[in-house]
């Protein structure tokens, strides 16, 4: 069989061909050669032995193959940082579809609003940053902030992270436009606009279902039947990602009540994705000034819509 995500082959050791399939959710744990998502993990877990036996170890290799491994997401996932992943030539195969060159996307059971798409790679790094929550310290160092929120390192890496980079572009862009000669202000839509590029249908789907598959597996078993136990449930009915936004909301912390969000649980979102933002000005523009407050409450308010929306999407 091949496996092909937008062309991309690659030989795995046997000789054997693995493709990334276009649609390999939702899963039916009998038919792995249509659904070869959940084949390629297994591969990679019979290619790298003590990935098999230790579920979390499978996770973290896979995500450092993919653009999410640098001295950044060093510090992100600080707890994997001397965890090293498969070298050449055993690695060759995956980092020809997992490499950052390359996008990696799953088709999946429908959002709220018929997102159908998740980004692979932002399902391995919720999960890792589930399973290993701590950010440096360097970030209050690097930053010389006062009195500097915490991050919290799976919202960090996963939903605040997107939102908060958006923000952040979006105000740095205000700020640029508003310094020039003459001043003006962005066009209707920019705010939106930005959103979508780095809050993008894929990205959100990806953080979602990333931190809810984290907290449905059972005991230690491989990473591969992990995942498959989330989009299939192997038995159990619904399958955990019919609960996908409950679920991730439970991993994260975030109170729910009738389907919305809480008060306090809305106080920490903004606050995460604000700090967020606040970081990404600075170490990306070295600036302090861009974040507004109105335009936070208005991402803020984008995201706390769609991720209530999913809420109410859930199986009950």
């Amino acid at each position: 069989m091949g496996w092909s995500h937008a062309g991309p082959s690659a030989s795995v050791q046997g000789g054997a061909q693995i493709t990334v399939a276009k649609s390999p959710f939702p899963c039916d744990h009998h038919d792995t050669d249509k659904h070869n998502l959940l084949r390629f993990i297994d591969q990679f877990e019979t290619d790298f032995p003590e990935c098999k036996t230790d579920w979390k170890l499978c996770v973290t290799k896979m995500r450092k193959l993919t653009q999410y491994n640098d001295d950044k997401w060093d510090h992100m996932i600080v707890d994997r940082k001397d965890v090293q992943p498969p070298g050449p030539p055993q690695n060759a195969p995956y980092v020809a579809l997992l490499g950052p060159e390359h996008e990696l996307n799953a088709e999946i059971p429908p959002g709220p609003n018929g997102e159908k798409i998740c980004d692979w790679k932002h399902i391995l790094t919720g999960i890792d940053a589930f399973n290993f929550p701590k950010v440096d310290f360097w970030w209050r160092v690097k930053l010389d902030i006062a009195n500097f929120t915490t991050l919290d390192g799976p919202a960090a890496c996963t939903w605040a992270g997107d939102v908060g980079s958006a923000l952040a572009e979006y105000d740095v862009l205000r700020q640029q436009l508003w310094e020039a000669d003459p001043p003006s202000l962005p066009a209707d839509g920019k705010k939106l606009e930005y959103y979508q590029k780095f809050a993008s249908d894929d990205d959100m789907m990806g953080d979602i279902d990333g931190l809810a598959a984290a907290i449905s597996g059972q005991g230690d078993e491989p990473f591969s039947r992990r995942l498959c136990r989330y989009y299939c449930g192997m038995g159990s009915s619904p399958a955990p990602v019919k609960k996908r936004f409950h679920l991730a909301c439970q991993a994260q912390g975030i109170q729910v009540s009738n389907n919305e969000v809480t008060k306090d649980s809305r106080k920490f979102i903004q606050d995460q994705i604000e700090t967020f933002a606040i970081a990404w000005a600075k170490g990306k523009h070295d600036t302090l000034s861009a974040v507004r407050s109105d335009d936070r409450d208005w991402y803020v308010d984008h995201f706390v819509f769609w991720l209530e929306q999913g809420l109410r999407s859930d199986v009950a």
